[in-house]
């Protein structure tokens, strides 16, 4: 029966059971995937898969948010640590500042390699603000605003 005649049928329903029943028909027959053609073959098959499931348009944003964080992490390595160096530690390397060793009566701990840790949540902190410049450039945080009154 084409969806067409169950639609129809469906909506002829005349109790609240059978408009319910209706309804859900209706449901299932929306959701419910287009049978593989017979004989189409494994390779019409996969592009099926691959138009349904948008595998491509996910792997080409992975492989641009993997290159962006490649250019981030440079613009951070060329242009934003040696001015951090410069004015914060002018005599210390920033990869290296180590913070010295802690008595704490069962003995001593460190030392602690911080900078590198610093070094990451800047990384971090200027990877998330370029996301956010690019996610508001294109319009998807929050959307369109109107004014409220």
């Amino acid at each position: 029966m084409p969806k067409e005649e169950q639609i129809r049928q469906d909506t002829s329903a005349t109790t609240t059971d059978d408009k319910i029943l209706a309804e859900l028909r209706l449901i299932r027959a929306a959701v419910q995937p287009e049978p593989v053609k017979k004989g189409a073959g494994m390779i019409t098959e996969f592009k099926d898969f691959l138009e349904r499931s948008q595998v491509i348009g996910f792997a080409v944003a992975f492989i641009i948010g993997e290159r962006l964080g490649a250019f981030i992490t440079s613009i951070i390595d060329v242009f934003i640590m040696p001015i951090l160096a410069i004015i914060l530690l002018p005599d210390i390397g920033w990869e290296t500042f180590v913070i010295g060793e802690i008595n704490i009566g069962l003995g001593t701990i460190g030392p602690f390699p911080v900078g590198s840790l610093i070094t990451e949540a800047i990384y971090i902190g200027v990877t998330i603000f370029v996301i956010f410049l690019l996610v508001r450039l294109l319009g998807g945080v929050g959307g369109r605003r109107t004014p409220t009154n």
